[in-house]
């Protein structure tokens, strides 16, 4: 299961089951799967995952994509995205 927030501002998580949709990441499938359930595409979607390839695919879609490789990186990059953050470390 994988949870989505679309942007802008505060949404309630949107649950994602695989199972349901039949696909994963990479395959582009999930991705417009997601799009249909959040109402929204393109750089309204912020996508985080630790693997490169699932990112670049978010981002070839228009989403905005980072490839979590650290925390202090992410929240870099979130900030960045005019994003706020709250580090709870």
């Amino acid at each position: 299961m994988h949870l989505l927030m679309p942007l802008p501002g505060p949404a309630p998580l949107l649950p994602l089951h695989t199972a349901q949709v039949r696909s994963f990441k990479p395959d582009p499938e999930i991705y417009a799967a997601a799009e249909q359930l959040a109402g929204c595409s393109g750089p309204d979607l912020v996508f985080i995952d630790d693997k490169e390839e699932n990112a670049a695919a978010a981002a070839a879609r228009g989403w905005r994509a980072i490839h979590h490789t650290s925390v202090p990186d992410t929240l870099r990059q979130l900030q960045e995205l005019g994003l706020p953050v709250v580090d709870g470390r």
